[in-house]
C-alpha cells in the first residue's frame, strides 16, 4: 500500500469559502485527506466539516459520531436525509483561542469503483486552551454515501470561510505495488 500526493489547497493570503479537488484521477483506491482547518465566524462551539461529492448535495448520506470533550463523551447519528459527508465539531471558530486549528485524518474507501458505495472515515481533534470552555474535543466519524457513482471532485466547506493558513492535503492510496495505480 503506497500513498500519492494528488493536491494541496491553502488559505495563504486570507480567509477562502471553501477548498475545491475537481478532476481527482480514477488510478488509486482511496483517497486520504489531511486537514488543518479554522473558521472566521465566531460561535462557542466548533462547526462541522462538509465534504461535498460530485458538486451536488444529494440526499443520500448518513454519519455516526463520537466525541469527546475532557468531561465525556457523545453519540450523534443522522439518517440518509443528510446532504454531504460530515465531520462534527471539527473546525474551531473564531472565537476560540489564538492560533487554534482544528486537524482530521479522513479516509475516503473505494472511492473510483462504480459498482460500490462510498465510505468515509475521519479521526478528529481541536484544543481551545485547558483553561477556557469548551476545552476542546477529540473525535471519530463514519460517513456513507449510498452512491456507486465515482467521485471526481470534493469540496470541502464550514459554516462561514476558512481562515488564513487553513489547509487540506489530499492523497491517493494504491493497494498495488506499482506507483500511481
Amino acid at each position: 500500500m503506497s500513498m500519492f500526493p494528488i493536491g494541496s489547497s491553502v488559505a495563504s493570503s486570507g480567509p477562502v469559502s471553501n477548498f475545491n479537488f475537481t478532476s481527482i484521477p480514477q488510478n488509486f483506491t482511496h483517497l486520504h485527506a489531511r486537514v488543518f482547518l479554522r473558521a472566521t465566524t465566531t460561535n462557542s462551539t466548533p462547526f462541522d466539516l462538509a465534504i461535498i461529492v460530485n458538486g451536488s448535495t444529494p440526499s443520500s448520506f448518513s454519519y455516526h459520531s463520537i466525541r469527546g470533550d475532557g468531561g465525556g463523551s457523545s453519540t450523534s447519528s443522522t439518517g440518509i436525509s443528510d446532504t454531504n459527508f460530515r465531520i462534527q465539531t471539527m473546525v474551531p471558530s473564531g472565537s476560540y483561542i489564538a492560533n487554534s486549528f482544528g486537524v482530521a485524518a479522513i479516509d475516503i474507501l473505494n472511492y473510483s469503483s462504480s459498482s460500490v458505495s462510498k465510505t468515509l472515515k475521519s479521526i478528529n481533534g481541536v484544543e481551545n486552551n485547558s483553561s477556557v470552555t469548551p476545552l476542546g474535543f477529540v473525535g471519530m466519524s463514519a460517513s456513507g454515501f449510498y452512491n456507486t457513482s465515482p467521485i471526481t471532485s470534493l469540496t470541502f466547506s464550514t459554516f462561514g470561510d476558512f481562515a488564513q493558513f487553513s489547509r487540506v492535503d489530499l492523497y491517493g492510496i494504491s493497494i498495488s505495488t506499482q506507483a500511481g495505480t
